[in-house]
């Protein structure tokens, strides 16, 4: 069992997973675990270390850090139901390391079936780019591919046939200054391509406040359109880490 290429540096960067899933797992997708192999390294040096634990690790290369797996596709809580791999990969640049080390660019893509007898096609690109200071951090991504990791977005006369999708997502924090306190807010939008023409927009936002390094509150409210078939979301999240 090991991460898939995306979601562990996504989290890493959008650190509110203790609120709901990331966007892409959130919409059923990918998810963050599944059961294969995987290999990364950096291209060149690495980055400055104080740079990395001081402001964000979340891209440990100072100009190109890769990832590359290859996985049974059920993902963590799922029984391989067929006999396909699916390929994935992600690569993350930082073009201006040396004037702008906060900023970076990554891409990422799989390759395969979804994990049913049917083996309907499960093919994604993602791009994504972000800026992570140590006060504000910001980032942005475009999906497009057809199919998910478990076979359900299928046409429901011919399970074979995969249904094409698409979203963004933004996402945005602010620490306040010698404070322990954070705002933050993310907004998804993704659209299925079914008879009825699904789509899925969401709002998330809140404040967090940091006990200490093991200890954080989260207070957030999540609002999703009527299409969605979600429910608006008021929370106090306390989240443990060590």
């Amino acid at each position: 069992m090991v991460h898939t290429p995306w979601l562990d540096f996504e989290q890493k960067i959008n650190t509110y997973r203790v609120q709901d899933n990331m966007f892409i797992e959130r919409n059923r997708i990918f998810n963050s675990a599944d059961f294969g192999i995987t290999y990364g390294g950096n291209i060149g040096p690495a980055m400055d270390k104080k740079f990395l634990k001081e402001v964000n690790g979340a891209m440990p290369g100072k100009y190109v850090s890769y990832v590359v797996g290859l996985f049974n596709g059920g993902g963590y809580s799922g029984e391989e139901n067929n006999n396909n791999k699916v390929l994935s990969g992600r690569l993350s640049v930082r073009p201006f390391t040396n004037k702008l080390p906060e900023l970076h660019i990554s891409g990422y893509f799989n390759v395969g079936r979804g994990n049913s007898e049917y083996n309907p096609k499960f093919n994604q690109l993602l791009g994504f780019i972000a800026y992570t200071g140590k006060q504000l951090t910001l980032t942005g991504q475009m999906h497009s591919g057809i199919g998910d990791f478990r076979g359900e977005y299928v046409d429901e006369n011919d399970f074979s046939k995969a249904i094409e999708n698409d979203g963004y997502s933004f996402f945005g924090e602010y620490k306040i200054k010698k404070s322990p306190l954070a705002l933050w807010a993310r907004y998804d939008s993704f659209h299925l391509e079914t008879l009825d023409d699904a789509n899925t927009k969401r709002f998330i936002g809140g404040l967090s406040y940091t006990v200490n390094k093991y200890l954080r509150l989260v207070l957030n409210a999540e609002h999703n359109n009527k299409t969605s078939n979600e429910n608006n979301i008021y929370e106090l999240n306390l989240e443990v880490s060590f």
